[in-house]
């Protein structure tokens, strides 16, 4: 059974991951895992021998295991539409820098999905706001999808997602794990995207784009198209956000420069940090060799 991993430094966004991927964990039937990395260069803990650092962690799974009992509850209920008994998880305290552990995680073939508070969300106490920090690198380099929560985020439900892109084709790299999404939460789906100045190239585009709806393999089959006018494209998403409701917004991109420019310092205040909007980063399948692909990135199959 593919796993679920929520990274928890106890801040409040990350109380925010723990709820949201219980309700994902639940809906789409995977395995729970919250983990909590313990890391003494960041938090400044005086951990100089093996013996300390086993300490450290009996001291922190009681706190990890209570923290994960109270911000699953909700989720459960939410998702099922009534009390019921509290979803399995499995806790994990593990020594070592969070973002070099989690990298390695997105890598294992069961590994399905990573949610964590987004960038310049963290504030939590251990260590203080490490895993805000955290958040960029493996959003940027991870291997699996990866959810980013923002601070301050409410609700738990995903009744409507919309999925951005540059190129038409870009939706079919990640068609599998988002139908699959889309089949467990039937949300209400749209499909946005930032024009370019080149309107031939647009246009053959959005032509290729409709072209592909109608075709095998595409992530929903009833969905809106919208096509925001050339502007600033961090802006542009957070305020089509904001105005459409989105719960759950997924990025695609292939250019590295589309990643840089949504996670670049001086667009933190534009999409993630100010956005009220989980962020799903979706990987591409990217080619290894002449005939290699990375692994697609795909959930059950749901009738």
């Amino acid at each position: 059974m593919s796993t679920l991993i929520v990274a928890v430094d106890f801040s409040k966004t990350s109380a925010s991951a723990v709820t949201f991927g219980c309700y994902l964990a639940e809906t789409l039937n995977l395995t729970l895992e919250i983990v909590h990395y313990i890391d003494p260069l960041r938090s400044g803990d005086k951990l100089f021998t093996s013996n300390d650092y086993e300490l450290r962690r009996n001291e922190l799974e009681p706190e990890l295991e209570a923290f994960a009992r109270k911000h699953c509850k909700p989720a459960v209920e939410k998702a099922t539409g009534y009390a019921r008994q509290m979803t399995a998880f499995n806790i994990s305290t593990i020594t070592g820098d969070a973002a070099r552990g989690l990298l390695k995680r997105t890598k294992e073939p069961n590994t399905a999905l990573v949610v964590l508070g987004g960038v310049g969300a963290g504030a939590g106490a251990h260590p203080p706001g490490y895993y805000g920090s955290v958040a960029n690198t493996v959003a940027l380099d991870g291997k699996c999808p990866v959810i980013l929560i923002p601070r301050d985020y409410g609700p738990v439900t995903v009744e409507r997602l919309a999925i951005a892109f540059d190129e038409a084709s870009e939706v079919l790299k990640i068609s599998s794990f988002a139908r699959s999404v889309i089949r467990a939460l039937k949300p209400d789906v749209r499909f946005v995207h930032v024009k370019e100045h080149d309107w031939k190239w647009e246009f053959d585009n959005e032509n290729e784009f409709l072209s592909l709806a109608w075709g095998p393999d595409f992530p929903s089959y009833t969905f809106h198209f919208d096509a925001i006018e050339e502007g600033i494209m961090v802006g542009d998403l957070l305020d089509y956000s904001l105005i459409h409701r989105i719960d759950l917004l997924v990025i695609g991109g292939k250019r590295r420069g589309f990643w840089r420019n949504l996670f670049d310092s001086k667009n933190i205040m534009g999409i993630v940090k100010e956005a009220k909007v989980p962020l799903l980063i979706v990987p591409f399948m990217k080619p290894k060799g002449k005939d290699e692909l990375v692994r697609d990135h795909k959930l059950v199959e749901y009738n």
